[in-house]
């Protein structure tokens, strides 16, 4: 193991006060030179790179681990996987800007009816599918707009229903490889077959849904969050949101067969982003090239300035006017202010952070505050290049009406995480060179993969006591031949049966988490010992406790036994057997 020195715990310093950083934000007012007062944000873009900067003037980085970090070591190749993202997210992107995933709300809203627990279930059901398919991030940008002008239109607090799709996204994510990028850099790192990580994580991916479903269900019981009753006066119209069905049905199948293409050739150890590179080039030419036919033949508007500079709401309230047809809106209600959830620029970045989105989500008040009172009184900035930003922006608006789908979902493209992940990338190479990799991953070995001898010992331990307590001596059968003690065999009955259903309970999970350990040990082969466990988890269930035992107790540690081994199982199954 390496030595820590001082330049050890400085690299760790500003690693762990860049995250900080990175999660909460920093932003103030600096005036500039020919820029004038401008606000500067130290966060998600701008954090890790500050503190590379520091580590690299301090010596504590060299070139070597910027270099590593851009390139990649150990078979994780940060390129590969930010093109891979960029490409996924444009072809997801493009998708949403058809308008199928508001079409499918509608349609499963109007399967959920006015019923609020069915619907809520069923909004679950739905983003956890989508998830599975396109990812946790466009879920969380075409979702939140969506439950924030249903829940206005029907009167729901939006935070049940924000953090039942926050929740599902993440969970689903965790299925295929392409998820999220923790799921490449596994894969990447581990050399970790594509099909093989998904046949690893379905189980616990069902496991955690379908309890994280039940806690949101727990959670959210209160009517105030999702009453029995809506407010809904008509069907919604699934088509009316449908913008482009052609590219809707042309988008959808090209991405089912390059998920479908990127599974079957991982078994040739092909670079990822080889694969998802030419079909998202292909949907490039498609959306130009498409919506160039559509603009030649005036099935979009063409290019007004004047209409472009009053501002025109166009196709983007198709979804809040639907919504008021169909719900409780108030018609009274500005339909701008609801569509500038979409059109504002947070809601076009991924790297928003999490004021930027409570921007989003919060309408905002029509009174002015005195502290803006005081900045709209105040003169206007020179603004640097006034002339030539006009012209660009004129230039701009102009390309957008010709191509409506590229420029609609490039402000929406993950661009942000470049910089970020090679940020990342970089300062992981920093730690390692200094000794924490060794450090953390010492750790790691003493806390995961020494749990068998405690778990042999904890379940030799819970197999003797199940015997002694179990013993004749202590199932007081002789109080009935004393009719004098039948009061004491009454008083006894319920400690009597909390020691057999709970040595029970102690035999039986530890068979069950012997039998989670030799899953992760030995994979698919140790399934049956598994199987076996579950029948006693089975054989406990009060149903079958006919001798006066409630059996709940012993239920009750099988469960526990279950989620307390999830973790080091989810950790393990990640890392190839030797």
């Amino acid at each position: 193991m390496s030595n820590i020195d001082r330049f050890s715990i400085v690299t760790l310093v500003l690693f762990f006060l860049s995250t900080i950083f990175v999660i909460q934000p920093l932003s103030f007012h600096v005036r500039l030179p020919f820029v004038g007062r401008t606000r500067l944000t130290i966060g998600l873009m701008t954090a890790p790179i500050i503190a590379i900067a520091i580590l690299w003037a301090a010596q504590c980085i060299g070139a070597t681990q910027i270099r590593d970090g851009i390139v990649g070591t150990d078979n994780i190749k940060p390129y590969n996987i930010l093109i891979l993202f960029i490409s996924l997210a444009y072809m997801a992107i493009t998708l949403d800007v058809t308008g199928i995933l508001q079409a499918a709300a509608f349609w499963v809203s109007n399967k959920g009816g006015s019923n609020g627990r069915k619907l809520y279930f069923y909004f679950y059901l739905l983003l956890t599918v989508v998830s599975m398919i396109v990812g946790n991030d466009p879920i969380i940008l075409s979702g939140t707009a969506f439950l924030v002008y249903y829940t206005a239109a029907t009167g729901l607090e939006p935070v049940a229903w924000l953090i039942s799709e926050f929740a599902a996204a993440n969970t689903a994510s965790m299925v295929l490889f392409v998820g999220n990028p923790t799921n490449v850099v596994i894969c990447e790192g581990f050399r970790i077959n594509n099909a093989a990580f998904t046949a690893y994580t379905i189980l616990p991916f069902l496991a955690c849904s379908v309890a994280c479903y039940a806690g949101l269900a727990f959670q959210f019981q209160d009517e105030k969050h999702v009453p029995r009753r809506l407010n809904v006066t008509g069907e919604l119209n699934p088509r009316e949101v449908l913008r482009d069905p052609i590219s809707a049905c042309f988008g959808s199948i090209l991405l089912a067969i390059c998920l479908t293409v990127v599974i079957v050739l991982s078994f040739f150890h092909i670079d990822v982003w080889m694969i998802v590179l030419p079909f998202a080039v292909a949907k490039f030419i498609f959306d130009l090239s498409w919506d160039h036919y559509r603009y030649v033949t005036d099935r979009i508007p063409r290019f007004d300035a004047k209409a472009a500079s009053e501002g025109h709401p166009g196709d983007e309230d198709a979804m809040v006017s639907e919504l008021k047809r169909a719900m409780s809106m108030p018609t009274s209600e500005a339909p701008t202010e609801m569509a500038d959830v979409e059109r504002r620029p947070t809601f076009a970045s991924m790297t928003a952070t999490s004021s930027e989105i409570a921007a989003i989500t919060i309408p905002k008040a029509r009174s002015p505050s005195p502290e803006s009172s005081k900045t709209i009184s105040q003169p206007p900035e020179p603004r640097l290049f006034a002339e030539q930003r006009e012209k660009l922006a004129i230039v701009h608006r102009r390309l957008a009406a010709h191509f409506p789908t590229f420029f609609t979902a490039l402000p929406r493209l993950p661009f942000g995480l470049i910089p970020f992940a090679f940020s990342q990338f970089i300062l992981i190479e920093g730690l390692a060179r200094q000794g924490w990799i060794d450090v953390f991953a010492t750790c790691h070995d003493v806390c995961v993969f020494r749990l068998d001898p405690v778990q042999l010992r904890f379940n030799s331990f819970s197999r003797r006591l199940h015997k002694k307590l179990r013993h004749p001596s202590l199932k007081m059968s002789h109080l009935k031949d004393d009719p004098r003690d039948s009061s004491l065999e009454t008083s006894y009955t319920w400690p009597k049966t909390w020691y057999r259903d709970s040595t029970d309970g102690l035999g039986t999970s530890g068979m069950f988490l012997s039998g989670l350990i030799m899953v992760t040990r030995n994979r698919f082969l140790a399934w049956p010992s598994l199987l076996f466990s579950i029948s006693n988890l089975i054989n406990s269930h009060p149903i079958r406790a006919k001798e006066g035992g409630s059996g709940w107790s012993n239920l009750a540690l099988c469960i526990s036994a279950l989620f307390a081994s999830y973790v080091p199982i989810f950790v393990i199954t990640q890392t190839p057997k030797a």
